[in-house]
C-alpha cells in the first residue's frame, strides 16, 4: 500500500514503534527524552524496520535520515503530553542532555515539570511556520540554554541557600561570589549544553563553617559530579579540590 502523506506516514510508523517499546524502556525516554531524540541508535532501527524496507511505497520525497528524525519526534510526542514534535524549539530544547537533566531535578524537587518556564520560552523563541535555517537553530539553541539557566536557578533557590548559610556562620559576599562563578561553570558554551552543579558543592569551600555531616554531603555531591562530568576539574577553581580525596579525584578526572 502507498503511502501519499507523510504526516500520516510519519504517525502511523511513531505509533507502531511506540507500541513495540517494552515498558521499562517508555519510562527510560520520558525520563531522559534527550537521549532518545539524540539517538543514532533509535534513528537507524527506524530506518532499518521501517523506512528502508517501505522506500518502494513511500510516494512523497523523503530523505530517510531526515524522515527518521521526524518519526522520532512524533514518537516522543505520544510518550510527553507536553512535548509538541512540531515546535522546533522543543525538538531543540528537549535534545540537550542537560535540559533532561534539570527536568527531572525540578521534578524531584517540586513535584511537577517547569511548564510555566518552557511555555515562556516558547512564546519568547518559537515563531510558527518559521523555515528551519543554521540562523533559527542558532536562536533556538541560545532560547534553549536561557530557558535551561531559568531552572537551574529555581533549583539552586539562590536566596534561601544564602540565608541558610549565613546561619552557619558563611559571609554573604564571598559565598555570592563563589555561587556567580559556579553559574559561569555551568553556563553552556557553543554547542556543549553545560552541566547542572548543585548548588551545595560551594559549601566545599567553607570547610571551617561546617560540621562532618553537610561538609560530607558537599563533598560527596562533588565527586559524583566529577565523576559524571571530568572537565569540571579544568573548570572549577583550584581551592575546591584542597582536601586529599578531591584532589585525588581531580588529577585522576584530568589525567583520563
Amino acid at each position: 500500500m502507498p503511502f501519499h502523506e507523510k504526516q500520516r506516514y510519519i504517525e502511523i510508523v511513531a505509533r507502531d514503534f511506540v507500541q513495540s517499546l517494552p515498558e521499562n524502556q517508555r519510562a527510560l525516554i520520558c525520563e531522559n527524552p534527550s537521549c532518545f531524540l539524540s539517538s543514532d541508535l533509535y534513528g537507524l532501527y527506524i530506518r532499518n524496520h521501517y523506512i528502508d524496507p517501505q522506500l518502494q511505497e513511500i510516494a512523497f520525497p523523503a530523505n530517510p535520515d531526515g524522515l527518521s528524525r521526524d518519526v522520532l519526534a512524533a514518537a516522543l510526542a505520544l510518550l510527553l503530553p507536553e512535548f509538541d514534535a512540531e515546535n522546533l524549539f522543543l525538538q531543540t530544547l528537549y535534545s540537550l542532555e542537560n535540559f533532561s537533566r534539570v527536568r527531572k531535578l525540578y521534578r524531584e524537587k517540586y513535584g511537577c515539570l517547569p511548564k510555566a518556564m518552557i511555555e515562556k520560552h516558547v512564546h519568547l523563541w518559537y515563531r510558527e511556520g518559521e523555515e528551519y535555517t543554521f540562523k533559527v537553530n542558532d536562536r533556538y539553541v541560545e532560547g534553549s540554554y536561557q530557558c535551561i539557566a531559568e531552572i537551574t536557578s529555581a533549583i539552586w533557590e539562590i536566596p534561601k541557600f544564602l540565608e541558610s548559610a549565613e546561619k552557619l556562620g558563611i559571609p554573604r559576599e564571598p559565598l555570592l561570589r563563589e555561587v556567580k562563578a559556579l553559574e559561569e561553570v555551568c553556563r553552556p558554551q557553543g554547542w556543549d549544553g553545560g552541566y547542572f552543579v548543585p548548588i551545595q558543592v560551594c559549601l566545599v569551600l567553607f570547610p571551617s563553617f561546617l560540621d562532618k555531616q553537610t561538609y560530607r554531603a558537599a563533598q560527596d555531591a562533588l565527586c559524583r559530579c566529577l565523576r559524571e562530568r571530568p572537565q569540571l576539574a579544568s573548570q572549577l577553581h583550584p581551592n575546591y579540590f584542597r582536601n586529599k580525596k578531591l584532589s585525588k579525584l581531580a588529577f585522576q578526572t584530568k589525567k583520563a
